[in-house]
C-alpha cells in the first residue's frame, strides 16, 4: 500500500491512531511496534499493576480496602457475582489471601489490644498512632532507605505513608 493511509479505532471513540504503511521500510515498521506497544502499555495503566498482583499471589494487605477490591475486581477481571460466597472465592482465586488491618482490630480478635482498642477509633491514622504505644521489643524494627525518611511523619491520604503505616500495622498486628 505503498503511502496510503489507514485510521484506526484504538480502545475509544475518539481516539485514532494513524498508521502508514510503506512497503519494505524496516525501520519505519521498527519505530510502529514501538510506538503501538508504547500505546497498549499506556492503555494498560493499572490493569498491569492489576495482573501483577494476581500473579504474585503474595497476601496483600489493606486498609478498610473491600471497596478497592470490590472496584479492582468488577473494573480488572469480571463483573461482581450476584452472592457474597461467590464474590469471596473470585476474590481469593485472583489474589489468595487478603488482610485488612481495621478488620482484624476492629474485631476483637487480638487480646492483647482488646483493653486499648475501645479507646482508639479504627482509621489508619488512630490505629497507627495506637501501634506506636505498644510495646515494639517483639515487634519487627522497620527502616525506611534512604530518601524516604519524609515517610516517618504522618501524611494522611499519600499513598507512600498510607501504604507504610498499613505494613507497619500489619507487622505489629501479626506478632501480638
Amino acid at each position: 500500500r505503498g503511502g496510503e493511509e489507514e485510521s484506526r479505532s484504538s480502545w475509544g471513540t475518539s481516539d485514532k491512531v494513524l498508521f502508514v504503511a510503506r512497503q519494505n521500510d524496516e525501520k519505519w515498521s521498527a519505530q510502529n511496534d514501538v510506538l503501538v506497544t508504547r500505546l497498549v502499555q499506556e492503555r494498560l495503566g493499572f490493569r498491569r499493576v492489576f495482573a501483577a498482583l494476581s500473579a504474585s499471589r503474595r497476601p496483600m494487605v489493606v486498609h478498610n480496602g473491600l471497596y478497592d477490591v470490590l472496584f479492582m475486581m468488577h473494573h480488572f477481571h469480571s463483573p461482581l457475582p450476584t452472592s457474597l460466597d461467590q464474590f469471596k472465592l473470585m476474590v481469593r482465586d485472583c489474589f489468595g489471601d487478603i488482610y485488612d488491618t481495621k478488620v482484624l482490630i476492629s474485631s476483637g480478635s487480638i487480646s492483647k489490644l482488646s483493653a486499648v482498642q475501645s479507646l482508639a477509633g479504627t482509621s489508619l491514622s488512630e490505629l497507627w498512632n495506637l501501634m506506636k504505644e505498644v510495646d515494639t521489643f517483639t515487634h519487627p524494627a522497620i527502616k525506611l532507605p534512604g530518601g524516604f525518611g519524609r515517610y516517618n511523619i504522618k501524611c494522611l491520604h499519600n499513598a507512600g505513608w498510607d501504604a507504610l503505616a498499613t505494613g507497619e500495622i500489619f507487622a505489629k498486628v501479626s506478632r501480638l
